[in-house]
């Protein structure tokens, strides 16, 4: 999937996997929208990425049925977080505990990476 920067213009430097130079790289997330293909650190965008050189995608479902990377999975087992500052960014998240995905308000920073920027991306990466 593309690096999309989203709409809104808050600056938040994040990692993308480049399908086209086959790397991870960098640039601004703007706080709201965008998808799945970021990542808060270089590290973690190569550790869910890899080296794609078969099927030279980055995402949670790969082509040709491969099963998502583990890393994605363990992200969905993490709370569900707010972050330490005080944004208002209406995100979703999977409650392991509930077993669903649900809604909450990321303040912009900090958390993790159970976060969503809708239902239906949570669902996607979480089964529920």
């Amino acid at each position: 999937m593309p690096i999309e920067p989203g709409v809104c213009l808050a600056y938040f430097p994040s990692w993308g996997y480049d399908k086209s130079s086959g790397r991870c790289v960098e640039f601004i997330y703007g706080g709201c929208q965008g998808n799945l293909n970021r990542f808060e650190s270089k590290g973690e965008c190569e550790e869910v990425c890899g080296n794609w050189t078969e099927v030279r995608f980055c995402g949670l479902f790969p082509l040709k049925g491969v099963s998502p990377a583990p890393a994605v999975w363990t992200h969905c087992n993490q709370p569900i977080k707010r972050g330490r500052c005080r944004g208002f960014m209406p995100s979703w998240g999977y409650d392991s505990e509930l077993g669903r995905c649900r809604r909450f308000i990321y303040g912009g920073c900090g958390g993790n990476q159970n976060r969503f920027s809708s239902k239906h991306e949570c669902k996607r990466a979480c089964g529920k």
